[in-house]
């Protein structure tokens, strides 16, 4: 839908961003919506707002102009957003001249005269902006030779095998790949929060898998989906933050999640997140063991968990094996100061019976001229989610209008659509699959 997604959803997005423990959002190389901005300032969520242009630069004096303009315009037009921390001066990935990168700086400094501009950009030795990010080697190398403070601006993703890196997979791709991705998050999360010195933070590329136009048509690099749906490697982050940390729901709980389905060739390694001082694993009613957080050894990077690379977290997974192979219900019990706190349960689920439909709310309910994302789940008779692939789901509405395709599949239980409201305080949505059928109606708020 591109520029024509709502207002309502452009919150919703930063809404979830901020609700995981995120607190800095890079966004993308073209005019932000204001409405995503507002809703930065409105969350508490930082921002760094790029000029457009990517892998390019010509010495045309006309497009250094228009370049010059976008310096400019951008900064004029949104320097009142408090959110706004870092404003990037520079084409993505480009290597214009020196010169070009010290008039990009000296016109912001112009455009917020003060002591609270601060740019950034790739720096390729040089060394004008404010924060440089991170120079990126071969490899995992991603030294701040600039003397100044650092920001590794992407990781996660390229690193780990390119175009086709084992960090781009879809939620579909079943558990191993999934647990594959948010290793890849753990281990380049760790490596990098304290490896190199004066760097001030990182951000992972990317939070949702996106429309790409190149290469590929969609990039899975995402720690949730196109359609927001969160891969495993979300809830590494979110149990990142200690208790009591605020988010825009209230305060951070304490919680434990396990990465996984349970419904695959059972593997008798199970991970747990959490930030919590110690986990209990009970499997069918019987404790399997309860422990500490991993204390293992960093290391190179290995493709797989090994119970260390997490030294430099502030909640390292807790890491059990040796777990018989049983299918059932496996439930992680959190513990602080030697006090239950939370627990979390994922079962094995049944045969297919129903589907049930929800959409992404994300901190604002349904209004009028709105975009929404719509879920149909597959769910067994006990509410299980049924992680299957490739059936098709077919959705129609009344008081609303599908954009897109009106039959999506099933992917990891769930088929995903996209639904305009409009001026009408209710919209009725159908979904049939697999020889069931359900319906809900939606009421619509004020717009």
């Amino acid at each position: 839908v591109g520029n024509a997604i709502s207002d309502q959803a452009q919150y919703r997005d930063m809404y979830q961003i901020r609700s995981n423990g995120f607190n800095i959002v890079r966004l993308g190389h073209y005019p932000q919506a204001t409405a995503a901005l507002d809703a930065c300032d409105e969350l508490g969520l930082l921002a760094i707002e790029p000029i457009p242009g990517w892998q390019f630069f010509n010495k045309n004096p006309l497009f250094i102009s228009l370049t010059h303009r976008d310096v400019r315009d951008m900064i004029r037009r949104d320097r009142n957003h408090p959110s706004i921390v870092m404003w990037e001066t520079t084409l993505n990935e480009s290597w214009p001249p020196a010169e070009w990168k010290e008039g990009v700086v000296k016109i912001a400094h112009e455009e917020l005269p003060g002591d609270q501009c601060f740019t950034s950009g790739d720096s390729y030795g040089y060394k004008g902006f404010d924060v440089c990010y991170n120079d990126w080697e071969e490899g995992f190398k991603r030294p701040n030779n600039s003397g100044k403070p650092g920001f590794i601006r992407e990781y996660y993703d390229y690193e780990f095998g390119g175009h086709y890196s084992t960090t781009r997979i879809r939620r579909g791709d079943g558990e191993k790949a999934q647990l594959q991705n948010a290793w890849n998050a753990q281990w380049s999360h760790n490596r990098y929060r304290i490896y190199y010195p004066k760097t001030m933070g990182d951000a992972v590329w990317s939070m949702y898998d996106y429309n790409r136009g190149c290469c590929d048509n969609i990039c899975y690099s995402g720690v949730a989906d196109i359609f927001r749906l969160p891969k495993f490697s979300l809830s590494f982050f979110r149990t990142q933050i200690a208790e009591g940390s605020m988010l825009p729901s209230g305060k951070m709980p304490y919680e434990v999640f396990i990465p996984a389905y349970r419904d695959e060739i059972l593997s008798e390694t199970v991970m747990v997140y959490g930030n919590v001082d110690e986990v209990e694993l009970v499997l069918n009613g019987k404790t399997i063991r309860r422990q500490t957080a991993d204390k293992g050894p960093d290391s190179d990077y290995i493709p797989v968990p090994n119970g260390g690379n997490g030294k430099n977290l502030h909640f390292p997974p807790f890491t059990f094996y040796g777990v018989p192979k049983e299918r059932g219900v496996l439930k992680a019990v959190g513990y602080h100061q030697g006090k239950k706190v939370a627990e979390y349960t994922v079962k094995t689920p049944g045969v297919p019976e129903r589907l049930d439909i929800t959409y992404f709310e994300s901190g604002k309910p349904a209004t009028k001229n709105d975009l929404l994302i719509v879920y149909v789940r597959m769910l067994d008779k006990q509410g299980v989610l049924c992680p299957v692939n490739g059936i098709p789901v077919e959705l129609s509405v009344q008081g609303g209008e599908i954009v897109g395709p009106t039959s999506y599949p099933l992917e990891a239980g769930v088929a995903s659509f996209l639904v305009r409201t409009g001026e009408i305080s209710k919209i009725n949505i159908n979904a049939t699959g697999k020889g069931f059928s359900t319906r809900k109606s939606l009421k619509v708020g004020k717009e």
